[in-house]
């Protein structure tokens, strides 16, 4: 059984770019504590991705970097991506780039350039303040978006 600390766990890890890792567990608890709201009924956004990274993101804004040029980027399996029938992804109208394990793709506001599937992980990615998702084949799955790869 899942429970509310595994996916804050997978959700942070998937999430938060955080480089300092005595920080993890106060956001696990954050998150942790969200979903347990969340849970209970209370009225906190319907897409729990949203507030999560929105919790993510207040956390960041306090704990933010003094240099400007490291900013956080989601990593994420590649499990997550939606492959046509010719085994490649559709990323509409979003700049990406593939590598030998995956893909890069650039974070966009534009969210009527995104195909459905990419949608939900580009609107976290930008509220997170992120400029990048990696699409990675070692990069962890997080449960907040559909795995394509168990359905395809």
């Amino acid at each position: 059984m899942t429970t509310n600390t595994d996916r804050a766990t997978a959700c942070v890890n998937a999430l938060a770019g955080v480089e300092d890792p005595n920080t993890i567990p106060t956001l696990i608890e954050a998150v942790r504590l969200l979903l347990v709201r969340l849970e209970d009924g209370h009225e906190y956004p319907s897409d729990i991705s949203v507030a999560i990274a929105t919790t993510i993101e207040a956390f960041n804004a306090v704990n933010k970097p003094q240099d400007t040029s490291v900013r956080p980027m989601y990593d994420l399996s590649t499990a997550h991506v939606k492959r046509g029938d010719d085994g490649e992804p559709d990323f509409g109208g979003v700049r990406f780039m593939d590598h030998r394990y995956g893909w890069t793709v650039f974070v966009t506001e534009y969210y009527d350039e995104c195909p459905d599937w990419l949608y939900p992980i580009m609107r976290a990615a930008h509220q997170m303040g992120a400029i990048l998702i990696n699409f990675d084949s070692d990069a962890p799955r997080c449960t907040n978006f559909t795995a394509y790869e168990d359905i395809q």
